[in-house]
Order: C-alpha cells, then sequence, then structure tokens
C-alpha cells in the first residue's frame, strides 16, 4: 500500500487509471469501516479504478479540543496497517492544520481531483467536509459534475440498535465493556506499551503509549500479549491511575527474563469480582 503525506499538490501524478476514494478518519477501522471499504473496492475493480482512502493526521475534534476531544482507538500508524489489511491501494494523510481552512471546493479539487483523479466517491451517511464541515452530500455531488466524478453514498452499518461507530466502541471501552467493543470492532481492543519492570513472583509493568488511546476502566482484564513474535495469554489490572498496567503473562516466565521493549495487550474481557 502506497501512502502519501503532506501537502497533496506534491504526491506527484496521480493514477492513470483514476481512482474509487473515500474519506475519513477511520478511527478503529472498525467493522462499519469494513463494510465501506468492501464496497469501495467492488467499485473498484468494477469500474478498472485504484482505491484510495483520504484521512488526517490528527483526528479533527482532537485539534480543536485537545483536552475534552475524543481518544483514539488505534495510532495512526496501526490505522494504516489496517487500511492495509483491508485491501486499500494508497493512503493519503492530510495534515490537519494546514488543510482546516480549506472549503468544500479547495478540498474537492486539490485533494480528489487534483491529488487522486477521482472517477468514484463513496461516502457515508451524513458525510461533511471542508471548513466549518460547510460541504455535504449535495455539494459533493455538485462537485462530482463538475469534475467528472460519481458519488454514492452507503447507509451506516448498523450494530444492533444502532450504528456500529467510533463513538459507540468508545463508550464499551470506557466502561470496561471490552467483548462489546471488540465486537464492533472485528477484532479485541488493543493497547501498546513499554516493559518498565517486573512485578514479582510473575509479572511486568508495562508504561502506556502516550498516545491519546481509549483505556478502559480500572479493573481485571483477560488480555492477550504479544511481544515480538510471541503470543501468550494473561491478565491485566489497570490501576485507578491509568499510566502503567499490571500485566500477568501465563507460561511467560522464561521470556520475561529478555526483558522485551514493546509489548501489545489485546483485550478480550472482563474479570468480574
Amino acid at each position: 500500500m502506497k501512502v502519501l503525506t503532506g501537502d497533496p499538490g506534491f504526491w506527484g501524478p496521480a493514477p492513470g487509471s483514476g481512482t474509487a476514494l473515500t474519506v475519513g478518519v477511520f478511527d478503529g477501522v472498525h467493522l462499519g469501516h469494513q463494510a465501506l471499504l468492501t464496497e469501495l473496492r467492488g467499485i473498484a475493480a468494477a469500474e478498472g479504478l485504484e482505491t484510495v482512502v483520504v484521512t488526517f493526521d490528527v483526528h479533527p475534534k482532537r485539534f480543536f479540543d485537545p483536552d475534552g476531544g475524543p481518544t483514539l482507538l488505534v495510532s495512526l500508524s496501526r490505522r494504516l496497517e489496517l487500511l492495509e489489511e483491508a485491501g486499500v491501494d494508497q493512503v493519503g494523510v492530510l495534515p490537519f492544520a494546514d488543510i482546516r481552512t480549506w472549503g468544500p471546493d479547495q478540498f474537492v479539487r486539490r485533494v480528489m481531483v487534483d491529488g487522486f483523479r477521482a472517477r468514484s466517491v463513496l461516502v457515508g451517511e451524513g458525510f461533511r467536509y471542508g471548513a466549518g464541515r460547510a460541504g455535504n452530500q449535495a455539494t459533493l455531488k455538485a462537485s462530482g459534475q463538475e469534475h467528472g466524478f460519481s458519488v454514492r453514498a452507503t447507509p451506516l452499518l448498523q450494530g444492533g440498535s444502532a450504528p456500529v461507530s467510533s463513538s459507540t466502541i468508545r463508550g464499551h471501552i470506557a466502561a470496561g465493556e471490552v467483548k462489546e467493543a471488540a465486537e464492533l470492532l472485528g477484532r479485541p481492543h488493543e493497547i501498546a506499551g513499554t516493559w518498565v519492570a517486573i512485578i514479582k513472583p510473575k509479572g511486568i509493568k508495562v508504561k502506556v503509549d502516550r498516545c491519546p488511546i481509549s483505556v478502559p476502566e480500572p479493573g481485571l482484564y483477560y488480555v492477550g500479549v504479544k511481544a515480538g513474535d510471541e503470543g501468550f495469554a494473561g491478565i491485566c489490572r489497570i490501576p485507578p491511575v491509568k499510566k502503567h498496567f499490571e500485566v500477568h503473562p501465563f507460561g511467560m516466565e522464561a521470556y520475561l527474563r529478555k526483558r522485551p521493549k514493546r509489548l501489545t495487550m489485546s483485550f478480550v474481557g472482563r474479570i468480574k469480582g
């Protein structure tokens, strides 16, 4: 997968055949996102186009409200990995600080038309774009008629009584409902960190990455622990101050002596009591 960053004016020539394109934060690349990407791949295959996701280096709400904005389900690097796993051909990562003042017409021209030569654009219901969220499906379709691309809007995937959304998943995680979050993500929620110290008799202290990742409420959780190519099941205790976790992986005693620098915990369930 090709990843382009910075000003789209310097991204080079767009694919000659044109692209099937979608735009969004794609935080978590959850089941709703995956359904949209599956539809995008179908459009691209039928029309002989490459698939493109346009996303942002910073969540727009966190840019305007760093303290009160939403936590993230995945880091940017993990988001890109998940998009590649979903079969996306190219991703354009826009610097939100630089493009936040672009109006709808400028966004379409500089990103969709000049940047990626869009021939088909797929968006979700309620899609908004441009400074002040001034652009909507109607303005996008008008731009499509002017610049020669079609616009399709796809319904949001339903997860029970409500659409699958990053906000809903964040709510489940904050409440410690990691199993429910996993059902909407399509995988367990992951948190990465750095090995800090051994906790006797068979545990380790892990410092959570500074990325504003969504963290479950304090308690005990069943986790999968990945360190390099090694994987283990275990238990994680999240204390009231969520800076460090205590992780007790099963059967990892010998590996702990190697003091792995990086660990990823996948939260699969909560231990009651």
